[in-house]
């Protein structure tokens, strides 16, 4: 069975490091709207925001689920043998600890962006509709000012999970010993097998 849970993980994991990278190149690629207007900058940049989202919600989120069930279901294969290695072990712990902080900080985040982009353009239509304009350019300014802070912050937070998704592909590929003698753990756990 291990070359069946073995393919949809790899599958999986080439996944989330496409959209990952694909995700960045948006926001690095991303039209200069400095010459528009100020809602014209914030319903671009909310249009962005809505589409890392989506990438994120539907593809990535969804990939990295399978990905550990496949994993769990590899691990399952030889339990006693795989959880003493070192590499597996860092491996996990990158997994479990570091993936959810990093993903609910970006997801933070996107929502922060995207609710700021929101009540901005309300306040400014509102304020629009009373024929204030000299109070609109103060808010509009800010949060142009805010979204793009928040954009970098985002993509240095895509940047972090994608060299973290790395070093978890090259953990996974080169297996490195980490300072450990495999032959001595395998014939430990060998050992207590038979008594």
């Amino acid at each position: 069975m291990r070359p069946w849970f073995l393919i949809p993980k790899i599958i999986s994991i080439c996944a989330i490091w496409g959209v990952l990278l694909a995700c960045a190149a948006l926001i690095l690629c991303a039209p200069d709207t400095a010459h528009l207007p100020a809602v014209e900058q914030l319903n671009t940049s909310r249009q962005l925001l809505t589409q890392i989202t989506q990438l994120l919600h539907y593809l990535i989120i969804p990939a990295l689920v399978l990905a550990n069930i496949f994993g769990l279901l590899l691990f399952l294969d030889e339990p006693r043998i795989f959880i003493r290695l070192r590499w597996l072990q860092t491996k996990m712990l990158l997994i479990i600890i570091a993936y959810p902080i990093l993903f609910a900080f970006l997801n933070t985040k996107l929502s922060q962006s995207q609710s700021l982009i929101a009540t901005t353009i309300t306040k400014t239509t509102i304020l629009n509709h009373q024929s204030a304009t000299i109070k609109q350019q103060p808010i509009l300014d800010r949060a142009i000012t805010q979204t793009s802070l928040n954009l970098q912050v985002i993509n240095w937070s895509l940047l972090i999970i994608l060299i973290l998704t790395t070093l978890v592909i090259i953990l996974g590929r080169h297996k490195p010993k980490l300072g450990q003698n495999w032959a001595k753990t395998y014939a430990k756990i060998s050992k207590n097998n038979k008594s």
